[in-house]
């Protein structure tokens, strides 16, 4: 726009000389000139926005986080970069502010999750108590099904604490020996109905993890091989470690129906159950997801290979470095 004034302002100048009585190539010379100069503004103001936008897109395509190029900017001194600039400036507060309030939604859902699974416990309890006072075959059935609703309560903690890491997340030493038994205990009943035998293999020294996070993660993949377990034959459960110079390999084997090998490549996907949790319908899609996603956060690997009829076997690779695992949890 200014450089249009400018142009204007110079051919109406050049026609006023030239009302005076000025000779015509000298008013042409003149208007010459002033468009010179206008050109030359115009070349100035024009490789000036080209900069600062071509710094834009610079900035842009090597931040993962797009949003942040708010930061990156600087305040550009010509006007359309300056309508530009506040038009990102105030569209990223905007967004800002949005996401604050989403947050604090969030938190408080969050919270009333935490509360309510806290507060359900108890029924519970007293319903198994009744239930463990009264045996009968119906209170067994009743146990039975309370133990999946223990099981999806628990999955419902999880779920909302894996958003949160700060709220229960501690990285430390661990006995895992300990730990697999413990969790092993928990569901004595299931595995003494399978039939199951259970064997160990130098599962003796610690890794680094969260406590309540690692139980979780294995007793999800523990109730997979009870849940998928082969009717026709008789449990078995091989828990082995196997160390390496960087990290340490917990191998949870199984002799279950296992997994379709078209499967394999999205039982960790949120809500997939497969061609297993549509044959048996017992499935949620929520447990292995859960187990990945908590897994990422504690930097723990997680891998699982299953043969159809033979059996499904999932890797756990802790590192064996702690240094980034304790500073990340705490």
């Amino acid at each position: 726009m200014f450089i249009v004034l400018f142009l204007m302002m110079g051919f109406a100048m050049g026609w006023l000389i030239g009302t005076m009585g000025m000779p015509k190539n000298i008013v042409i010379l003149i208007e010459i000139i002033i468009g010179g100069c206008g050109m030359v503004i115009l070349i100035c103001e024009y490789h000036r926005s080209a900069g600062f936008y071509k710094k834009i897109y610079r900035d842009l395509n090597l931040l993962d986080k797009k949003y942040q190029i708010s930061a990156m900017m600087d305040e550009p001194d010509f006007v359309e970069g300056k309508l530009i600039y506040d038009v990102i400036q105030e569209s990223v507060k905007s967004m800002n502010d949005e996401i604050g309030k989403l947050n604090v939604d969030c938190e408080e859902y969050s919270d009333y999750i935490e509360a309510w699974v806290h507060q359900i416990k108890m029924p519970i309890a007293v319903i198994s108590l009744i239930c463990e006072n009264n045996k009968n075959e119906i209170t067994t059935n009743i146990l039975n099904e309370l133990k999946s609703v223990e099981m999806y309560v628990e999955q419902a903690l999880y779920y909302t604490r894996s958003n949160v890491v700060e709220k229960d997340y501690l990285i430390s030493a661990l006995d895992l020996e300990k730990i697999v038994k413990d969790v092993i205990k928990k569901e004595a009943k299931e595995l003494i109905s399978a039939s199951a035998k259970i064997s160990f293999k130098g599962i003796e020294g610690d890794v680094y993890a969260d406590r309540k996070w690692i139980e979780f993660i294995l007793r999800q993949i523990l109730s997979n091989s009870i849940k998928y377990r082969d009717q026709n034959r008789d449990m078995e459960l091989t828990y082995e470690m196997i160390n390496k110079p960087d990290c340490s390999e917990l191998i949870i084997s199984d002799n279950g129906i296992g997994v379709d090998e078209s499967d394999l490549g999205r039982v960790f996907e949120k809500g997939f159950t497969g061609k297993n949790g549509r044959i048996y319908g017992k499935s949620t899609g929520i447990g292995l997801y859960l187990c990945k996603k908590m897994c990422n956060k504690m930097y723990i690997g997680i891998e699982i290979y299953s043969k159809k009829g033979v059996g499904t076997q999932v890797v756990l690779t802790f590192p064996k470095d702690s240094r980034i695992l304790l500073a990340d949890g705490k």
